[in-house]
């Protein structure tokens, strides 16, 4: 059984051994790459964490822009909810009652 950081000890560069795993990008194998032939990985890697965090960032704004009208939907069933048992609960007390 072959470990996954075996390829780069037996003498494969970086991007290749990024390439034979699915989870990479092929845009960030070929920026990998570029990297090492012009010897600016840490130029690269900076720029690669910079434009991931900010895709992040985006992704997770979107998500909850999406999400909050469906939040407070279910907040105001849920407050309708304990209202109207609450309520109801007076409504066939005072009739018990008068």
């Amino acid at each position: 059984m072959t470990n996954k950081g075996q390829h780069i000890l037996k003498g494969q560069s970086l991007s290749q051994s990024l390439a034979q795993h699915k989870l990479f990008a092929d845009k960030m194998i070929a920026l990998v790459k570029v990297a090492e032939e012009t010897n600016q990985t840490e130029f690269i890697f900076d720029r690669l964490n910079m434009q991931y965090n900010t895709q992040v960032q985006q992704q997770s704004k979107m998500l909850s822009t999406i999400m909050e009208p469906f939040i407070i939907l279910i907040v105001g069933v849920l407050v309708g909810v304990i209202l109207i048992a609450m309520y109801l609960t007076m409504f066939k007390l005072s009739s018990v009652i008068g």
